[in-house]
């Protein structure tokens, strides 16, 4: 009995091992081969397997399966080549192990020469795919001539994917600048909240915003709500795979017309200040405000402020308020009327006493020439 059992296992042993042997030996001798293309691949990344013939090979028909693990990867579709007249493999992209069969066209009375890659299997890795390791077996049989004898070309062949874990994509600003006005603060990538100020004759505003690792940006609007307003705006960042967000907010504010700087204001701020901080008599401080104040309203009324004269200004005063006007009057300050037409605002001392110098200096230049000729005319006689 022992002895018996003996022989079984032994019978049954090298029966697995020739077994083995023969798998192997065609495996070797077979022209049939198969190639994954890419050995690791990460989310939503395509992996390609090819299937074909190391030399040239008149195959009547075959069948090819195709076993891979459903919950990492999915079967996207088979593409044929050239030698594979249409319509002569059918794939059943809905099995599991995938199937397809070849049968060539039997119209031509013999085999086709087949070589070199024949179909290549399209996967895609599933979104949400664990890390590690995962197989995809393929496995060639039944191949015949063209009188359906068995070729002998059977092959089989297990290839490891490794299916790397997916990297986090990225969704941040790496500049971000607007053409009107500047952002306050300063931009950076991890400030996320900013203001920024716009005279009121801005209409709207338009940014300049690049992304990191090909993110998409988005921003909300351009055009601003009415003077005197705040317009909130928002940019969005998309990570390059539409998994991340990131939101940068710009709180834009229009001024109001009533903000704007208004030129007489400002010059009169200007005529007060330097009174205030250039001359150390009271009296003629005040008395160049007037001064300036006159001119002021004399542009703004539309009349061109020719002269502001300080007759009503005596001794030193008079002499401190020249000074003070005539620095002024160096400036240039201008202003418009309102008709809306520019008008020059010209603010200089007492010119009067130059004018009666001259006048003198005619009248007495006059007045010897007279004494001359009526002298001349007493010498002939």
């Amino acid at each position: 009995m022992k002895k018996s059992l003996q022989f079984a296992v032994a019978f049954i042993v090298i029966w697995f091992a020739g077994s083995m042997m023969k798998i192997y030996a065609d495996a070797v001798s077979s022209p049939a081969y198969f190639q994954l293309v890419s050995r690791s691949a990460s989310t939503e990344d395509i992996v390609e397997f090819k299937v074909g013939f190391k030399h040239s090979v008149q195959v009547a028909g075959f069948r090819l399966r195709i076993s891979y693990d459903t919950s990492s990867i999915k079967f996207i579709g088979a593409e044929t080549s050239a030698q594979i007249e249409n319509g002569t493999m059918q794939t059943n992209s809905g099995a599991d192990p995938v199937c397809s069969v070849y049968v060539c066209n039997v119209e031509k009375g013999h085999a086709p020469s087949l070589s070199g890659n024949v179909a290549t299997y399209i996967f895609q890795v599933k979104d949400g795919a664990p890390a590690g390791e995962t197989d995809i077996c393929a496995y060639i049989d039944e191949t015949c001539d063209y009188a359906g004898k068995d070729m002998g070309l059977d092959y089989y062949e297990t290839f490891p994917l490794q299916i790397k874990k997916a990297k986090a994509s990225t969704a941040r600003l790496i500049a971000l600048e607007p053409l009107e006005g500047s952002l306050q603060p300063a931009f950076s990538p991890d400030i996320h909240s900013y203001r920024l100020s716009v005279e009121p004759y801005i209409q709207s505003v338009t940014f300049r915003a690049n992304a990191v690792d090909g993110a998409k940006v988005q921003v909300s609007r351009k055009s601003l709500y009415a003077a005197g307003s705040s317009t909130p705006i928002l940019v969005t960042v998309t990570s390059a795979d539409g998994t991340n967000r990131a939101f940068y907010s710009v709180t834009v504010n229009r001024e109001s017309k009533s903000q704007a700087s208004d030129p007489f204001e400002s010059m009169q701020k200007k005529i007060k200040t330097f009174s205030s901080g250039k001359s150390k008599n009271t009296a003629a401080r005040e008395t160049l405000e007037k001064a300036g104040e006159r001119a002021l309203s004399a542009a703004k009324n539309g009349r061109s402020a020719k002269t502001v004269s300080g007759t009503d200004m005596a001794g030193d005063q008079q002499n401190n308020v020249d000074t003070s006007i005539s620095a002024l009057h160096k400036g240039k300050m201008q202003t418009s009327n309102t008709n809306g037409q520019p008008a020059a605002l010209n603010i200089s001392g007492n010119s009067m006493p130059l004018y009666l110098v001259g006048m003198l200096a005619a009248g007495f230049c006059i007045v010897i020439g007279i004494l001359l000729c009526i002298w001349f005319s007493k010498r002939k006689k």
